[in-house]
């Protein structure tokens, strides 16, 4: 595919009669590479981890190279290349396919037979840009709700190069149409209307995040696959329900991972955009380091001007290039025992308010040094005691 594509490929899969398990071994001793047994009990597979490549190695254990390639979810999938005698078999005209951009099922029961390939067709009519032909599509939405069947670490797998890749909108077009979403975001796949505004609101964001890079800030920074899921995860709840619950829900589900749910949960946190140089730095630090990702959100909600997003986001860009760490990550000029010391206060929720507010104003900038802490404290403790 990628060959007649003209694109790079960085993974193969071999197809041979049999000895898959001896080839797969010494191709993976050749490369210096990590050998994976796949498929289990049900075929013979092995994958070959290398730097810079991944290598499938299929053994048809005497079965025909026909009977392999029907097996193939898409027709451009279901080609092969003999090559000593640099023969194309194309039993399913894959051929055609590629070269009218059209992505067919090899047969009716493609879907049905893996429901988890449902999603393979919003990630290959993305990646690739192509269409997908209406039996097609027909067929997999019809298997949409099959997903609940299919382990979730597959479907957790599937959507990372889903939502990841640049054509992200697209893949979320797809998925609505396929009848994915919002519904696998719910925990019910194949069910619930999705806002057909989603994918216009992923492209903002993702638009927004990219004129962040352009700003310099490091690509490092930028998570695009925590970013799309945020965006689904608001369009996918319900009325007044709370966005952190249905996060929860999908990492009980699997559906996400403990990291990724943290860091969605953290994307969809409600903060205002800041509009001072104070506010601006309190802004960093309660978005931390993924603040590029909490700005993009940030800036799909509001309405600002672009041309104000853009003036807020060099701003803050320029801000945490120069003291990002000190706003992230304040080393406390008291700690919280010096604190209660000067204050004469016990550990408790009263002196947790003080040492609060002290740290927020170091975060604005408004104290620089332990001297000017304690007077900042004096000065806070003085309209309590007075009345």
């Amino acid at each position: 595919r990628d060959a007649l594509l003209d694109r790079p490929a960085s993974d193969v899969d071999l197809v041979v009669n049999t000895g898959g398990r001896s080839l797969a071994t010494r191709i993976s001793a050749e490369l210096g590479g990590r050998l994976v047994r796949l498929g289990g009990h049900r075929f013979a597979a092995y994958r070959i981890v290398a730097p810079g490549s991944q290598i499938d190695v299929w053994d048809r254990e005497g079965g025909s190279l026909e009977d392999d390639l029907a097996r193939r979810d898409f027709t451009i999938h279901a080609m092969a290349l003999e090559p000593t005698a640099a023969v194309l078999l194309d039993p399913h005209d894959g051929r055609a396919d590629l070269a009218a951009r059209r992505l067919r099922a090899t047969r009716l029961s493609t879907f049905s037979e893996d429901p988890l390939r449902v999603l393979r067709v919003a990630r290959f009519a993305a990646a690739l840009d192509f269409a997908v032909e209406p039996s097609t599509l027909d067929l997999a939405r019809d298997q949409a709700g099959g997903l609940r069947s299919v382990a979730i670490e597959r479907v957790r797998e599937e959507l990372g190069p889903t939502l990841s890749g640049p054509r992200a909108p697209h893949a979320v077009e797809m998925l609505i149409a396929l009848a994915v979403f919002p519904g696998l975001w719910r925990g019910e796949p194949g069910l619930g209307a999705a806002p057909q505004e989603t994918a216009a609101q992923v492209a903002n964001a993702l638009s927004r995040l990219e004129e962040l890079r352009g700003l310099g800030v490091g690509s490092s920074a930028f998570d695009r696959h925590a970013l799309v899921h945020a965006v689904l995860f608001a369009a996918a709840r319900r009325g007044r329900e709370e966005l952190a619950e249905l996060v929860e829900a999908a990492k009980r589900s699997g559906l996400l991972s403990g990291s990724e749910a943290r860091t969605i949960g953290h994307l969809l946190r409600p903060l205002a955009l800041p509009e001072t140089e104070r506010s601006r730095r309190w802004f960093l630090h309660l978005a931390g380091d993924p603040w590029p990702g909490v700005l993009s959100l940030q800036g799909r909600q509001s309405r600002q001007a672009p041309a104000e997003w853009t003036d807020l986001a060099g701003r803050l860009a320029e801000l945490a290039r120069a003291e990002g760490e000190s706003i992230f990550r304040p080393k406390p000029l008291l700690d919280g025992r010096e604190v209660g010391s000067l204050l004469g206060l016990p550990a408790g929720p009263r002196l947790g308010e003080f040492v609060a507010s002290l740290r927020r104003a170091q975060v604005e900038g408004t104290i620089e040094n332990r001297e000017g802490a304690a007077r900042f404290l004096e000065a806070l403790r003085r309209p309590s005691t007075s009345g």
